[in-house]
Parts: C-alpha cells; sequence; structure tokens
C-alpha cells in the first residue's frame, strides 16, 4: 500500500512512500549513483541494476522505500537485518537514507526513517543502527532530533575478490572438496517446523525444527541450494526465525568462524540439495541423524546429501537442550535422544519411508545420544558415531544413567574415530578424563558387531563438514589439517559410513566388503564380532528350538562356552516358564525353571519354582 507522507499535505504535488519492487530496479540504480556523487564515494555501475533487482526479490536480504511524486522519485531508505555481537542481538541496519537536495526540509526523511522503524519493530528487532559521513554535519543533526544517539566509530571498507563473483551471479567454489560419487537420485530438502506435545520448552510444546534430505527428481530448471540457504535456518533454541543476515552472522559465531572472504565464499557455493524437488518414487530405508551439542541440523549436510543421494530418507533436528543450551550431563544426553525418538516416530508416517529398516547416525554429542536410542528401540537396525562423545564420556557420564547397558546394544554398530588425542595432553588435562582416556565401550561390547575405523590423520571438528568448510582461524589461516587432508579423509568417512548402512539397511555384500578394507596405512580397522544369542528370552528361545525347551540348560551350557557370563534376566524367565506351564507344555516349563535355577543358583526363589514344577510333573505322570 502507498502511504502518503508527512509533506503530502503540505506540497503542491503529493509525496508517497512505498516498498521497492525489483521493477524498480534500474530508477533505485540512479539515485545510488547520485547518492555516491554526493558523499564522495566510487560508484560501480556494471550489473549494479541486476545486483538490485536479485536482492528486491528477496526481502530477508535488503528491503527499500522510495518516496516519489506523480513524476520523479525523489529518495529512497534501505534496511538490511544484521546481528551486533557485542551486544548478542539481531538490529535493523539502515544502510541509507538519501534526498535530492531540492526536497529537503519537507519532513520527507522523517517519513523515510519512520518506516524504517516501523519495519524493524514488525521484525521483532529492539533498535536501528546507521552512520551517515562526518562531514555531513546537516544529517548528523537531522538524526540527533529524531532521538538517535551518537557512536564514535571510524567505518572501513575493504573490497574483496569475492565481488566478482557476486557481480557475475556465478556460484562461489568451497574449499572443501571430497571425493564423493553421488547416487542415482537427486537430492531434495525440505525444513518443517513440528511440535513434540509430550515434553514442552518454557510454557510451550517443545519445538522440533526437522530438516529432511531425501532421494528426489530432477529437473533441468532446478537449482542447488548455496549453503548460505541452510544457515537462514540458524535460530536460538526454541527462537523464532531470524533475518537471513543474522542467521548467516550466528552461524559464523556458533562455530568459531571468521566472518572472511573464505567464510563468505563458502556461504555462497553450491551443495547438491533441491529446496522441495519431487521425490524419487520407492520406498527408502529411514536414517535420523543426531549433531553435535548445541549444533545445527545440517551441521554433516556433506555426509546426509550423499547419503540421500544413494537411497536413504534422512532426518535430523537442531542440539537444543531441555530449556535452551544443550546441557553436558547425562539430562542433555536424554533430551537428544528423545528429539531422535521423535525423529524416527515421525519418519514412519512419511510416505516414502521403508519403516522395516532404520538407522541413527550421530557426530559428537549426536554419536552419544544415538547409542542411547539404540539401546531402548527394537526399531533400530544399524548405528553410526562419527568421533561420537560415547568415546569420551561414557564412564563420567553415560554409564550409570537410566537404560544403559552396553549388553543392551545388539545392532551393528560403526565408530568413525580420530587419532588418539591424549599423548598431547598435559598430565593435568588427562586425569580430567581419567578412565575415558580409553575407549572402553567399545571393549565392554559383547552382542553387537562393531568396527572402529580409526582415522589418524584428523581431529574432532573434522567428522563435521560445516565445521570443515567454516574452520576458525589464527591470523587469516584455517585452524585445522591441512584441507587437501581433510577432504581426503572426510570423503573417506562418508565412504565407510554408506558402506556400513548398505551392508546392514539393504544387504549388500560391497558395502561388507569395503568395511574391511583399509585405503591406507593412516586409516586402521579393528572389528568385534557379536556373542550370539543376545541375553534376551526371545533370542534364546530362537536358540533352544534345534533341541527344544527342554533341553534349555544344555542350551545354555553349550552357550556359555563362547560366553561365560551369559545371563537372562530371572524374573522374565520366571514368567516365561510359568506361560509355558499355563499352556500345558509342561516338559518345556520344566526345562526353562530348570534354566532359571542354573543361572541363580542362590535364588531361593528360582529354586522353591523349579521344585513345585517337579512336583506338579511328578503328580502329573502319577495319575496317568
Amino acid at each position: 500500500m502507498d502511504i502518503p507522507s508527512s509533506a503530502a499535505e503540505r506540497s503542491p504535488a503529493a509525496v508517497v512512500i512505498r516498498r521497492a519492487t525489483p521493477d524498480d530496479a534500474e530508477r533505485l540504480s540512479e539515485l545510488c549513483a547520485e547518492h555516491a556523487r554526493f558523499e564522495r564515494i566510487d560508484f560501480v555501475a556494471a550489473g549494479h541494476v541486476a545486483r538490485l533487482e536479485a536482492a528486491l526479490a528477496d526481502a530477508s536480504t535488503l528491503v527499500v522505500w522510495l518516496a516519489e511524486t506523480p513524476d520523479a522519485t525523489l529518495g529512497y531508505a534501505a534496511a538490511t537485518p544484521a546481528y551486533s555481537t557485542l551486544d548478542a542481538m539481531a538490529y535493523l541496519h539502515m544502510d541509507c537514507l538519501y534526498l535530492q537536495a531540492d526536497h529537503r526540509g519537507r519532513r520527507i526523511g522523517t517519513g523515510l526513517l519512520d518506516r524504517v522503524a516501523a519495519h524493524g519493530a514488525s521484525l521483532g528487532l529492539p533498535r536501528i543502527e546507521w552512520q551517515t559521513p562526518a562531514w555531513n554535519r546537516a544529517a548528523a543533526k537531522f538524526y540527533r532530533r529524531q532521538g538517535a544517539a551518537q557512536r564514535a566509530k571510524l567505518r572501513f571498507v575493504l573490497t574483496l575478490a569475492l565481488l566478482a563473483t557476486v557481480a557475475t551471479g556465478a556460484r562461489a567454489q568451497s574449499s572443501f572438496h571430497p571425493d564423493l560419487a553421488a547416487g542415482p537420485y537427486a537430492v531434495g530438502f525440505r525444513a518443517l517446523a513440528l511440535e513434540d506435545r509430550t515434553r514442552t520448552m518454557g510454557r510451550v510444546p517443545r519445538p522440533i525444527e526437522v530438516s529432511i534430505w531425501y532421494p528426489a527428481v530432477a529437473s533441468p530448471e532446478a537449482r542447488p541450494m548455496r549453503l548460505r540457504e541452510y544457515a537462514w535456518l540458524t535460530t536460538l533454541p526454541g527462537g523464532h526465525p531470524l533475518p537471513h543476515i543474522a542467521a548467516e552472522q550466528l552461524l559464523l559465531q556458533m562455530y568459531a568462524a571468521a566472518d572472511s572472504a573464505r567464510s563468505r565464499r563458502e556461504l555462497d557455493a553450491a551443495t547438491t540439495a533441491i529446496r522441495d524437488a519431487p521425490s524419487a518414487p520407492g520406498r527408502f530405508p529411514i536414517i535420523v541423524y543426531g549433531p553435535g551439542r548445541d549444533g545445527v541440523a545440517y551441521d554433516n549436510t556433506t555426509l546426509l546429501e550423499y547419503v540421500a543421494s544413494h537411497g536413504y530418507l534422512v532426518l535430523a533436528s537442531p542440539s537444543w537442550g531441555a530449556a535452551g543450551p544443550m546441557t553436558g550431563d547425562f539430562a542433555g544426553v536424554e533430551t537428544q535422544a528423545r528429539d531422535m525418538e521423535f525423529l524416527l516416530a515421525y519418519a514412519r508416517t512419511l510416505p516414502h519411508a521403508d519403516t522395516a529398516h532404520a538407522g541413527v547416525v550421530g557426530y559428537s554429542w549426536g554419536g552419544l545420544s544415538n547409542i542411547l536410542v539404540a539401546m531402548r528401540n527394537a526399531s533400530v537396525n544399524a548405528v553410526v558415531s562419527l568421533d561420537g562423545s560415547i568415546a569420551y564420556w561414557y564412564n563420567r557420564r553415560f554409564k550409570h544413567g537410566p537404560f544403559v547397558d552396553p549388553d543392551r546394544l545388539g545392532v551393528p554398530t560403526l565408530f568413525l574415530k580420530q587419532g588418539d588425542p591424549f599423548p598431547s595432553m598435559s598430565a593435568s588435562d588427562r586425569a580430567v578424563y581419567g578412565a575415558d582416556t580409553t575407549f572402553t565401550f567399545f571393549d565392554e561390547l559383547r552382542y553387537a558387531d562393531a568396527y572402529l575405523v580409526t582415522l589418524n590423520r584428523i581431529r574432532h571438528q573434522n567428522f563435521s563438514s560445516l565445521h570443515d568448510r567454516l574452520p576458525p582461524s589464527v591470523n587469516g589461516t584455517p585452524a585445522f589439517v591441512d584441507s587437501a587432508v581433510v577432504s581426503t579423509s572426510y570423503g573417506q568417512i562418508a565412504q565407510y559410513t554408506l558402506a556400513f548402512l548398505d551392508a546392514c539397511l539393504k544387504g549388500s555384500h560391497d558395502g561388507a566388503d569395503r568395511l574391511a578394507r583399509a585405503p591406507d596405512a593412516s586409516v586402521t580397522i579393528e572389528r568385534r564380532t557379536a556373542l550370539r544369542p543376545r541375553p534376551t528370552v526371545a533370542d534364546f528361545a530362537r536358540a533352544s528350538m534345534p533341541r527344544g525347551l527342554a533341553a534349555a540348560p544344555d542350551v545354555l551350557t553349550e552357550i556359555r562356552r563362547s560366553d561365560p557370563g551369559y545371563l537372562l534376566p530371572e524374573d522374565e524367565v520366571d514368567l516365561w516358564a510359568r506361560a509355558l506351564s499355563e499352556d500345558g507344555r509342561d516338559a518345556d516349563a520344566l526345562g526353562i525353571f530348570e534354566l532359571n535355577a542354573t543361572m541363580y543358583p542362590r535364588s531361593a526363589s528360582a529354586a522353591q519354582s523349579l521344585a513345585e514344577a517337579r512336583r506338579a510333573l511328578a503328580h502329573l505322570k502319577g495319575g496317568t
């Protein structure tokens, strides 16, 4: 809607202030050139109209208001969302406010400033910031009359070569380039805002921001997403969506990445995902991914896109604590595990989900939470831990939590891990880790086929593609390992993950073969073969089928030759035996009662139940 300014009532030609559209790009460019001449700065005309047209099409990037009469455009104001690190909050940056000289002093500038303020308020932003040349005393006086406070700062401009990329519309090239062959499917991406109404966050149902990667059908006009389009999904825990620029700045802060030419190039680089692409026909195994502590859902988007292209339905959500940031205790693990279980349940409602096959993958903190998910969900068929915290927090934060028992993990599990980080630590730092200086959880596994693949040339952060693409820097140099090494090693991480999932969820022999081979001496592979049967009533019953349940004590003796500590829950075995007795299967019931008494020789209850079963069977035989 066109809104008349206060000057419209006083001037012969009514002035209106309206939002600019892409169709106004040419006239706006002319005003920008005038503005540049007035402020005595250079103006690059080449590509200016095209860039403005693209920016005006995205209100999260740029909003412009034009002040005009029926015959002319008199001036403009422009605003973009931004983020203040010092104040730790988003704000609205008024990039420009310009009026032609003949129209100043008519309250048109006040009308433009009012529109900027109203826009900031509509976004829920607390303030506006802007700058003006130090010599422009008239402008400074005008802003003070509006109630603005002055901050004494100098403004610097550093021209980057990146401008050439932006001007031509070309996609920037990433410095991160793992050698990964995409699968037969295009990759679609969707983002959803759901709620877990069984839990709260504050006074509202717990929000679950869901990212979904899926096998898709490509179209010639489809445009792959840039990494920055993932960045726009970044929010604070439980928070509302942020303006795009504020979301990008928040992401860089979260990952300690410098706002540098490299970071901007990475954000502009293309991914393989296509927003809202049509789904490919068929049903695909489910993968639920858990990011690192306080991480965004897409902290491993390179891996997740790669897996989706090979025929998997992948879901993830941010790592948020119960009431805000993730806590580094068992309650935090439980919170992320519950989020992942929510995603598992939601995935089963999707039309293209193969609900019989599901895996859980996690990086860092997510590589601890997903272990808990697998321990208490029989629907999980495979687990992948990407240098998961299970290797560093098991004894101190996880081992004694509810549902935690290595024997509960009975599905194939792949641990991808960095080389031993502890020799380079000081003695005091190692003492903090205690028993977790060795990977004791892997050593304690008995009933899971487990692989430990150690990549000795990279660090913990390199198991996240977002860390690899936006590394922290020291004096402008990435703080991590050499980028070529990182790219190669990450490619190996992705290839091992896919091979493992293919072997476990699709029965691929090629996948199983890949797991047995190390590509070079920097990678080592260790395997633990699962003991069978698992210590569950159902597994023991299956193992006893060839000989019958009456021979259960003999079956236990055979099992204990390879698994001396094999034990079933006493109460469950007793209930099983009584159910058999009620069904008239007295010989089988007696075999199970004898099994329980053998496993628990000091149990008075097990001994009494066995004696009663023997008397009942003898009475039955005597009566016949």
